[in-house]
């Protein structure tokens, strides 16, 4: 008889537990709600990379559709080149000034309406000046070079804006010095299906499971748990690899009499942590003043402007990107950086 009824206990223990996730999971939906899908992954509606010899993949022309997360929904559009920019003539118009940035899915604009990322705001600040944005998702420092290398001298630009994300740049570089392109994949529009309530398809729709992943990672950051930049070491071959590409980017951009400047983008997590906060700006900082190339750090924009201490504000909520404020905050920056430094 004990043994039913302990059963008995189990099971309704169990049963109200569910009841009560549910109730939950409902709450979070309705008060709480995602404005983009459920996946924390960032999908396309549409197929718009392509593989590249040069480049490991790049754009695919003219194509266009909805990018997902689960925060934001927004419409993409590539121009005839491949990029999420308008069109650009190759020859500069007299008068304006031209600045040409490269960089990964930061400066693609992920999670952000096309008119609001930084390259659109910065020509909206600014007067007679074209900014070109060649840019995306999984780039590195390695295929930045390769464009400028095949494509983007022949644009001649006044200044050339490397965005370097301090986050995983340094990775993606170290990958390609191992194995060049083999294994990099361009984004596709492939969408995950799992088994309906498995581990896998909890951990992409759970507003439960996003929010406690969430409070998790805040708390590894705070108390020093997870380790972070391990990488920013003089001696890895993520460094060596990066500090070589760096080297390569100020030959070249010498040798076309164009202004090089390498724009730091702070890593999201950054703001959680007080320990080794500072120690990727810090070594690339030194590297880059010993070996004559312009840097503007936007780390310290972003602590004023959007708070030291975890707020984010210019992140999203759950995805790692800049936010529409996020945006506004670099185009500013660079705005300030790109007047001092123009004629």
């Amino acid at each position: 008889m004990r043994i039913k009824r302990l059963i008995v206990n189990i099971v309704v223990l169990c049963i109200s537990c569910v009841i009560a996730l549910l109730l939950v999971e409902i709450g979070l939906r309705i008060f709480s709600p995602d404005k983009g899908g459920e996946l924390i992954v960032i999908t396309f509606s549409e197929d718009f990379a392509k593989k590249d010899e040069a480049l490991g993949f790049k754009g695919i022309p003219f194509a266009q559709g909805v990018s997902y997360n689960c925060e934001t929904k927004v419409r993409y559009k590539h121009n005839s080149r491949g990029w999420r920019d308008t069109e650009h003539a190759v020859e500069k118009t007299s008068g304006i000034y031209r600045a040409l940035m490269l960089g990964d899915s930061f400066v693609w604009g992920v999670g952000v309406g096309q008119e609001n990322i930084l390259t659109y705001v910065l020509e909206d600040i600014g007067d007679n000046l074209e900014v070109i944005n060649v840019s995306f998702p999984r780039w590195a420092t390695v295929n930045e070079y390769r464009y400028f290398e095949t494509e983007g001298i022949h644009y001649k630009p006044d200044m050339l804006l490397v965005m370097f994300f301090v986050g995983n740049d340094l990775i993606g570089n170290g990958a390609y010095e191992k194995a060049g392109y083999e294994g990099w994949e361009p984004p596709t529009s492939e969408k995950k299906e799992y088994t309906f309530l498995s581990y896998k398809y909890i951990q992409d729709h759970s507003r439960i499971y996003r929010r406690w992943k969430r409070k998790r990672r805040d708390l590894k950051m705070k108390w020093g748990l997870k380790p972070i930049f391990t990488e920013y070491d003089k001696n890895s071959p993520e460094w060596k690899a990066t500090t070589g590409w760096i080297d390569r980017f100020r030959a070249l951009a010498d040798k076309e009499g164009v202004k090089l400047v390498f724009v730091l983008a702070p890593e999201k997590e950054q703001f959680f942590i007080s320990k080794g906060r500072y120690k990727p700006q810090e070594m690339l900082i030194d590297y880059m003043k010993k070996n004559g190339v312009a840097y503007l750090d936007l780390l310290p924009a972003f602590e004023k402007r959007c708070g030291k201490n975890g707020q984010n504000r210019g992140y999203f909520r759950y995805d790692g990107h800049w936010n529409e404020l996020g945006h506004r905050v670099a185009a500013e920056e660079i705005y300030k950086f790109i007047e001092k430094e123009r004629p």
